[in-house]
């Protein structure tokens, strides 16, 4: 949500998820306005900084690569922390600007696939 409140012109353009119902509340979520879990701000919807349409929303274990090969300019890393060594180094093996959030890995063995990685420099 704070990624689609920066100035300058921003475009949610696909989403991926393992489970398809995760994506529908998401989508519903920041277009019609709820309550931030975080800020307890109430936030009106992002209707028009929102295009995801039926076939850029992609479900599954490979969900994340189909999104990054979608045309992004931005990569958000929201899922599970598990995950995101991998998705990192497919990310910057695409040239896509990488957010992560916290924590960026759960083990050793992921901490440094993140660190070590060459093409991130």
């Amino acid at each position: 949500m704070q990624a689609l409140k920066t100035d300058g012109p921003v475009k949610l353009w696909t989403v991926a998820d393992i489970f398809p119902d995760r994506i529908g509340r998401c989508l519903n979520a920041l277009t019609q306005g709820q309550e931030s879990r975080y800020d307890r701000e109430k936030h009106k919807g992002f209707s028009s900084e929102i295009d995801v349409p039926p076939e850029r929303r992609f479900v599954g274990f490979d969900a994340y690569q189909k999104a990054i090969d979608s045309g992004v300019d931005v990569v958000i890393l929201a899922m599970p922390p598990v995950f995101r060594p991998q998705q990192y180094a497919a990310a910057v093996e695409a040239g896509k600007h990488v957010f992560m959030e916290k924590p960026v890995c759960v083990d050793a063995p992921g901490y440094r696939q993140i660190v070590e990685n060459k093409k991130s420099r």
